[in-house]
């Protein structure tokens, strides 16, 4: 959506989307009424008032009512339109950069979560989000009204008295050439201050997500220091973006004081010399009090590149590439038995080679199992079945049809995963297993749970089937849980059952029950199960012993032991750990 050498201003505008014409409409409606029935006006009244008293005038006084009355009633009758064109467009363009991050989100691969500390996401989800929403509600509105006021307020002094026009306008020209250097120094420093501010917020998610891990390992006092000290750093760098935001105030108020001053005393001159008159000087002060509010504007725009920087974190999200397969032309699916095959696959991360010419077989009813130690690969072969990474060497075929032929949704359909720790939502059971299917009958979920050993223990909950099991399943243990994951991969009623260590957290009775559950669906599907406990793998059809991104051995249980190579080696390990 977004290019990344976009200006930050840029993305702000394209932010908008459709609404950007109500906005923009609305907002310079309202803040040109403002401008003028407000205060331009004031100045043309104070001439001609001050003067129909010095003179005597009943023209000038008459003149000055009906001006003040028109204006009046012009501002009643637009001012509310433009005020809610503005508003209604506000709260659209939020909704519409909430809706959007967060479809975004579901749009990413794989790679960004793995790369991205998820405390970072959720601080451009939410605070980035919010300061973002200043730009619209505040910074563009002020800055708009400085702009009409200012530049209305020099257009009516340069009428009145040039000479005046132009002593104001130099002080008020070196106002804001001072507040806009120091305003580019605080736009480095805020970019700064949403990065510590994102550092803090990965800080509060660790203690949130790791606290059982805190407590067990005692790293309070580390884990304290740790936010010391991103909290001490975070504060300093507020100090000095608030040390130069004070400095913007004191340069305006300075040179502010001194045009004022200078504007009284040369128009009092100027009346004394018969070169004005006293209605003209006044309405030169009130606008040069206008006229100073351009010093204002700097001082905004210094805020502004705080949102801006929200703006930048938030647009950045939205440049990252999205999931994607690079599509061949679509081939025709043969018949052919086999319904996963992988041919010399090779793969990287980062150049560090994972998988290294890996060929394997899973026939259409068969149950393969890949084993082998933590890190050898195995959990990478899941990741490029299930689309999370693009394969380039090699080929991954499904049902005779290689997967870049799929697209990632056709492709996720074939497939029913079961990971090592599922995550479970905040709901209740039946949810969580619909969630596999989600125009699932009450039936197709009890039957499902049937399947996956799951129905007794839900029917001892309280609520049965619409008991609510907490964030993440925190009301049910390690067993539990893992079951209704089976649930809810059974109702999917894909073709492929993928297992990536699902027994190997549990404890030897959870794994039981959880291993009954498998072996009733077995025959079922086609079956991959990733393990490094070889308690769940006797009686696969085919078993692929992986070390080091390759295939040292494959065969039933039987043929391994008896070519005792390394699976022979592993499995009397497994026996003599066992017993």
């Amino acid at each position: 959506m977004f290019k990344k050498k976009q200006s930050d201003f840029c993305r702000s505008i394209a932010l908008m989307e459709k609404w950007f014409w109500t906005y923009t409409i609305g907002i310079i409606g309202t803040n040109a009424l403002q401008a003028f029935c407000f205060s331009l006006v004031l100045a043309l009244l104070m001439k001609d008032l001050f003067n129909a008293v010095s003179e005597h005038s009943g023209d000038l006084f008459i003149r000055a009512i009906v001006l003040a009355v028109s204006s009046l009633v012009m501002a009643i009758i637009l001012q509310p339109i433009f005020v809610y064109m503005c508003k209604k467009a506000q709260k659209n363009i939020m909704k519409n950069i909430r809706l959007k991050a967060f479809n975004y989100m579901t749009e990413l691969p794989v790679s960004f979560f793995e790369r991205e500390h998820s405390g970072g996401i959720m601080s451009r989800l939410t605070n980035d989000i919010k300061i973002i929403e200043d730009i619209y509600n505040l910074y563009f509105d002020r800055i708009i009204f400085y702009i009409f006021l200012g530049i209305g307020s020099v257009i009516l002094m340069m009428i009145f008295d040039w000479r005046l026009a132009l002593f104001s306008l130099t002080f008020e020209g070196l106002s804001i050439l001072t507040s806009t250097i120091i305003a580019k120094k605080i736009r480095k420093i805020s970019d700064d201050v949403q990065s510590k501010r994102s550092k803090l917020n990965e800080k509060f998610l660790d203690i949130v997500i790791g606290f059982k891990t805190t407590k067990i390992f005692q790293l309070e006092d580390q884990i304290i220091t740790k936010y010391q000290n991103e909290n001490s750093g975070l504060t300093e760098t507020e100090k000095k973006r608030d040390t130069l935001d004070a400095l913007i105030n004191t340069v305006g108020l300075f040179f502010y004081a001194v045009k004022t001053l200078g504007v009284i005393a040369i128009g009092i001159y100027m009346i004394i010399n018969k070169m004005t008159d006293i209605g003209t000087l006044m309405a030169l002060v009130n606008l040069n009090n206008n006229v100073g509010i351009l010093s204002n504007l700097g001082n905004m725009i210094g805020k502004l590149q705080i949102s801006l920087a929200g703006v930048r974190r938030v647009a950045d999200l939205l440049a990252e590439e999205v999931e994607t397969h690079n599509y061949e032309n679509l081939i025709p699916k043969e018949k052919i038995d086999s319904m996963i095959e992988l041919k010399g696959v090779k793969f990287c991360y980062d150049e560090k080679r994972v998988l290294d010419e890996i060929s394997i077989l899973a026939k259409k009813g068969e149950s393969i199992t890949l084993i082998g130690r933590s890190g050898c690969g195995k959990s990478t072969i899941a990741k490029l079945l299930l689309g999370f990474y693009e394969l380039k060497d090699g080929n991954i075929l499904i049902e005779g049809k290689s997967v870049s032929n799929y697209s990632l949704e056709e492709l996720r359909s074939k497939i029913a995963y079961v990971p090592q720790n599922p995550y479970l939502f905040d709901g209740t059971i039946k949810d969580n297993i619909s969630y596999g299917k989600l125009n699932s009958t009450d039936e197709e979920i009890i039957e499902s749970a049937k399947k996956a050993n799951a129905h007794d223990f839900i029917m001892e909950q309280e609520a049965g089937y619409n008991t609510f099991i907490g964030e993440g399943g925190a009301n049910l243990s390690g067993g539990q849980k893992q079951r209704l994951a089976i649930a809810r991969a059974i109702i999917k009623d894909a073709p492929i059952l993928l297992l990536d260590e699902a027994t190997s957290a549990l404890d030897s009775h959870a794994e039981a029950e959880v291993q009954e559950a498998i072996e009733k669906i077995i025959n079922e599907k086609t079956v991959l199960i990733i393990a490094h406990r070889l308690s769940t793998v006797r009686n696969a059809d085919r078993i692929y012993v992986i070390d080091d991104g390759k295939v040292l051995q494959w065969g039933d249980h039987e043929q391994l032991i008896a070519q005792k190579g390394i699976y022979h080696k592993l499995y009397k390990t497994c026996i003599l750990v066992n017993s």
